[in-house]
């Protein structure tokens, strides 16, 4: 049987963990979707012969 305060420090722990996931995976959208748009407007330049 645990203590209650370690379980609560585990639930602490995880959701800490799972916030900076979270936070980590919006990072990764936002930049990949920032570099999607970089790259469709350069290739559109060049498509459109301009």
């Amino acid at each position: 049987m645990e203590s209650s305060s370690t379980s609560s420090w585990k639930l602490t722990k995880s959701l800490k963990l799972s916030t900076e996931l979270e936070i980590g995976r919006e990072a990764l959208i936002t930049s990949s979707t920032r570099e999607l748009v970089e790259f469709y407007w350069t290739n559109r330049k060049r498509f459109s012969g301009g």
